[in-house]
């Protein structure tokens, strides 16, 4: 059995050194690429797992990862050059990919039940047309909005008939607990916290799944993405190989010691984790060539659109780089 380890390790080292040699011999630098996200048990995860289990490395990527608070904040950075590229649901594939200034070269996620309704248990709110004429706190244009609008339109109420208040997730769930507003939308990380308070589910994404399946994945800019494509499959190669990892409990257990320990329980990290729908690259390259992912990405972005926090929508053929994922996943299969 020793010696049996032994050559497995052996095999796997060699394997390592071939592809480090491989890098070197061709005398490339590192592609350099600095890439946006917000901190979430959904969308971080296999960002930081591929940095950390040094799956970028592998790919002779040199990537800087930088913690934005909120949607906003890194799409103007996206927008504005300081980011090459940002990994988020709506924030950034309806703002920056459907409008012509990115293209969604990786998907990683659908949010399932990610954004979920909650109001304080004094506030008298059941149901969503309880809301009507009520305060309710949610981050503008981002996938909140998107409950919140097909909400409203579920139970034939108009967005005027509420009292929107535009405001950050973690700032929302901190107005909610203290009371500041009867009703807001926080993200699953934040349910235990709110629970413990008093308030209750009024709705969440998962009543309107799969009609209004939110996508997420790394946008890239068009500046960046033209400069580099012939390169990026390595890019989507380790966020890949990182989702695989992700399905193993020891990797998921160090993401949550390394990164969100000190913010909520394992049970609550895995709770919100769970609440990510996470297809493989395979299932990801059906929905591609059967138009799913085009129409996941327009329907959120024509919901965002008629709430005006878009002012247009492009072709997917434009803002969608299927080719430069097919190449990924094929990388990644390669390098197992």
């Amino acid at each position: 059995m020793l010696r049996k380890l032994i050559e497995t390790l052996t095999a796997v080292t060699v394997l390592c050194f071939t592809a480090i040699g491989a890098q070197a011999q061709s005398g490339e630098p590192p592609l350099r690429i600095r890439i946006g996200y917000l901190l979430s048990e959904v969308v971080a995860p296999p960002l930081l797992v591929a940095q950390d289990e040094g799956l970028f490395k592998a790919q002779n990527l040199d990537v800087e990862l930088i913690k934005f608070d909120n949607g906003t904040q890194m799409t103007q950075a996206l927008v504005g050059g300081s980011l090459h590229g940002a990994l988020a649901g709506a924030a950034v594939v309806s703002s920056i990919a459907v409008r012509g200034l990115g293209v969604l070269i990786n998907p990683t996620y659908l949010e399932y039940d990610t954004n979920l309704l909650y109001a304080t248990g004094d506030s008298g709110i059941k149901t969503v047309q309880d809301l009507k004429g009520k305060q309710v706190a949610f981050p503008f244009g981002t996938t909140a909005h998107v409950l919140v609008v097909e909400a409203l339109k579920k139970a034939g109420l108009k967005f005027s008939d509420i009292k929107a208040v535009n405001t950050g997730y973690q700032a929302t769930t901190t107005a909610l607990i203290a009371g500041a507003v009867p009703a807001a939308v926080i993200t699953a990380g934040f349910v235990e916290a709110a629970t413990k308070k008093g308030a209750v589910r009024v709705t969440s994404l998962k009543d309107f799944y799969p009609q209004t399946a939110v996508l997420g994945g790394l946008v890239i800019s068009n500046a960046f993405f033209e400069k580099n494509k012939a390169a990026l499959p390595r890019i989507g190669a380790a966020l890949i190989q990182a989702q695989v990892l992700l399905n193993q409990e020891p990797i998921r257990k160090k993401n949550y010691e390394t990164y969100f320990s000190k913010m909520e329980s394992y049970d609550a990290y895995t709770f919100s984790f769970d609440l990510g729908k996470y297809p493989t690259a395979d299932e990801w390259l059906k929905s591609f060539k059967e138009g799913k992912v085009a129409n996941w990405a327009l329907t959120t972005a024509q919901i965002l659109k008629d709430a005006g926090t878009i002012d247009r929508i492009g072709e997917p053929s434009k803002f969608l780089a299927p080719d430069v994922f097919e190449k990924a996943a094929q990388l990644a299969k390669a390098g197992k």
